[in-house]
């Protein structure tokens, strides 16, 4: 009998029961990425392989997308390296193609065959085509690859051809960024440089003759005749002499040019940091420094134009205080050479000087004399400089002038070349620096003891002879032909000028309680006509040569332009202008930082307007975000 324990225990059913499959326990595989219809559909994916369950019964396409798939690192980690070895197989053709193209425009008759031969024994393999391109042109090899190269060319393998520093910068850069500012244009293959040199005996940076050539044609079209501090006569024939003793070309002269020049160039050996815009020509740079701090501060003529030269490339770069002190370290060496007045050298002694220097260094002082006034004028500083010693008639030597014509050649196949009218222009400077000497001795000097209604005065005669100054230029080339870009320049600086100086004097201590409301109105006026002005004459110019080669120097004119109509861009004669200057400041901002800086400026001051932002505002941010997205 069962004790009311046993009540309590279950019945066990009598006999085994039938035997169940075993399964082991697992955990249920989670796939690591649906595919693209079930996502859509938002329903459970059995995952890879393809296709999945749900695909199959409903006889649809299963897709995976494999850049979804986040958890797989491994496959994201191979992707890196194939794009990398892309870029780095780019880069190597790239070089390779240099070479070619560099051959067949200097080979002549037999040499020309010899180069056929070599590019037929390559059998249509690209690999061995290219090794027998380097194992027939080794010296043409070591300038395409300046970085550092293998000892023996023999190997057919491409990848031994590369240097350990290409694979490393390859594999530390951001591939994108590296294939994009690697690649040849056929622009770049069918440039053929204005003025040809050999870069050998001149910078250490690059062997690339076609490279130096190309950064030397950009500076002497573009920069130079706006900023002549250089003779570019004597300069081109001792820098194709190859004496890196000559007085009138040196190392530090030649980098700190190309290291300007590069700002405007897209070739990729230009760039310090592969993909980084803002790097262009700082490895010049850096030679150029170099170069300086070797010579340890010996007066030269060469040494006064490089660190003129470098002083407006800090500036560019958004460094006022440090281009001011390499500024003034050109005045300090042209004092102690005897090219201004206020030296202790006697004139005497530069009555015996050769023609030849004569005339450089007359150029190259008046050159630094009105880039020391200019730059003193825009940072609220004294010139603290006097006029040359040299005449102005003592620049013109027997070849003064030179023939322009625009480089690289934009759209059109032909440009008539013109006189590059330099010395005109040198003069012209001259003209305008005076009347910016007198303003600066009026507001950083004399205003501080004088009543508002004398100053006022003294600003209206400044202003009449502005406005003769621009009543001296030929209007007649630039409304009837294809004006160039430095007698544009002239009338631009002088309307910068006049929005300087009438705001110096909007900018004097109780000005709206001392001058009468309509003078103020007369003054504010005549600071928008020259700012739309200015964007007329660049406008102009953008019609002729477009913006990718715009002269460095018209950065400040259009910088104070736009600061000038910003609050009143709710007149649409007005606003058309700005949109005119923040095209030239947009394209600027892609060369160097200073631009940038002043664009973000002037960005913040719209974006808190309560107006309605320009078209072109608009356009260019939204261009932007896109970029960076």
């Amino acid at each position: 009998m069962a004790s009311s324990k046993d009540k309590h225990l279950l019945t066990i059913a009598p006999g085994p029961g039938p035997l169940r499959e075993y399964k082991p326990l697992t955990k249920n595989k989670k796939s690591s990425s649906a595919c693209l219809p079930c996502k859509q559909a938002k329903r459970k994916c059995t995952g890879r392989p393809a296709p999945c369950k749900a695909c199959e019964n409903n006889k649809s396409e299963c897709v995976f997308d494999e850049s979804k798939d986040l958890r797989r690192k491994l496959a994201a980690k191979q992707t890196s390296k194939d794009l990398a070895k892309t870029s780095e197989d780019l880069e190597y053709y790239r070089r390779v193609l240099r070479i070619l193209v560099g051959q067949l425009r200097t080979s002549t008759g037999e040499k020309l065959e010899d180069l056929l031969t070599v590019v037929r024994q390559g059998r249509g393999d690209l690999d061995e085509v290219a090794t027998n391109i380097l194992q027939r042109f080794p010296h043409a090899f070591e300038t395409a690859f300046p970085e550092g190269s293998p000892a023996d060319a023999s190997d057919t393998s491409s990848e031994d051809l590369r240097s350990p520093e290409d694979l490393q910068s390859v594999g530390s850069q951001d591939s994108s960024a590296m294939v994009n500012h690697s690649r040849i244009s056929i622009r770049e293959l069918c440039d053929t440089p204005l003025l040809r040199v050999e870069c050998r005996a001149w910078t250490a940076v690059t062997q690339d003759d076609h490279l130096v050539s190309h950064l030397i044609s950009v500076y002497f079209t573009w920069d130079h005749p706006l900023m002549q501090v250089v003779d570019q006569n004597l300069f081109l024939e001792h820098m194709k002499l190859g004496d890196t003793r000559s007085k009138f070309c040196s190392p530090m002269l030649v980098n700190s040019i190309l290291a300007l020049a590069s700002i405007y160039s897209h070739y990729p050996e230009v760039y310090g940091a592969p993909g980084d815009i803002y790097s262009r020509g700082q490895h010049f740079f850096e030679e150029a420094e170099k170069q300086w701090k070797a010579q340890e501060g010996r007066p030269s003529l060469t040494n006064i134009q490089a660190l003129a030269l470098m002083s407006h490339n800090l500036k560019l770069q958004g460094k006022d205080n440090a281009s001011w002190l390499y500024l003034r370290q050109a005045v300090q060496l042209g004092q102690d050479l005897g090219i201004f007045r206020s030296s202790s050298s006697r004139p005497s002694e530069w009555d015996r000087m050769p023609d030849e220097l004569k005339h450089s260094s007359a150029r190259t002082a008046w050159g630094v004399f009105i880039m020391n006034s200019h730059m003193s004028m825009e940072s609220r500083r004294i010139s603290n400089l006097e006029i040359p010693r040299l005449t102005l008639s003592e620049m013109d030597g027997p070849q003064s002038d030179t023939m322009w014509v625009p480089y690289p050649v934009r759209d059109r196949e032909y440009y008539p070349e013109r006189l590059a009218n330099l010395p005109y222009v040198l003069r012209k400077m001259v003209d305008l620096t005076e009347t910016v000497l007198d303003i600066q001795s009026l507001f950083f000097d004399r205003a501080f003891n004088m009543g508002i209604d004398k100053v006022w005065k003294e600003v209206d005669s400044l202003y009449s002879r502005l406005e003769d100054f621009l009543q001296s230029l030929p209007d007649t080339e630039i409304i009837d032909g294809e004006p160039i870009p430095q007698m544009l320049f002239l009338h631009i600086k002088c309307h910068q000028v006049i929005i300087l100086l009438l705001g110096l004097l909007l900018e004097q201590r109780n000005t709206e309680t001392s001058l009468d409301p309509s003078t103020i109105e007369w003054v504010q006026t005549r600071q928008i006509n020259a700012a739309r002005q200015i964007a007329d004459y660049l406008d102009l110019y953008c019609r002729h040569y477009g913006l990718p080669h715009t002269p460095s120097l018209i950065f400040g004119p259009a910088k104070s332009g736009a600061l000038t109509l910003l609050p009143f861009l709710n007149d649409e004669s007005v606003s058309a202008a700005f949109s005119v200057l923040w095209k030239f400041l947009d394209s600027f901002s892609r060369k160097f930082p200073a631009a940038k800086d002043a664009l973000f400026e002037i960005y913040s001051v719209l974006d808190n307007s309560p107006n309605p932002l320009p078209e072109e505002v608009v356009a260019s941010v939204q261009r932007r975000d896109s970029e960076c997205s």
